[in-house]
């Protein structure tokens, strides 16, 4: 199962369905990502590691296109199991 000794992060207060892709920076060769909570927020920087959401989810990758989440969520038998999110960055011109 997962860590539940280690300190939680901000953006694990937030349902993972909260979470929005504001954008996409590189800094040399280490993508971050720039994540919108429900407002006021104001937007918060992740890198791959950080956890985001409320099933533990961890960043395991950041492209030009979105941020890859693995969440740990209980099944219906009470056993862990990974589940992977795709959260995607707007396209241009696309209504949210």
């Amino acid at each position: 199962g997962p860590d539940q000794n280690r300190a939680p992060q901000p953006l694990e207060a937030f349902a993972i369905e909260e979470l929005k892709v504001a954008g996409i920076i590189l800094a040399g060769t280490v993508p971050y990502a720039l994540i919108q909570t429900p407002p006021p927020n104001k937007p918060k920087h992740v890198r791959v590691g950080e956890y985001v959401g409320k099933s533990y989810g961890r960043i395991t990758a950041i492209t030009k296109d979105g941020v890859t989440v693995m969440e740990t969520i209980k099944d219906t038998n009470g056993a862990w199991v990974p589940q992977e999110k795709t959260l995607q960055v707007p396209k241009e011109g696309a209504t949210q």
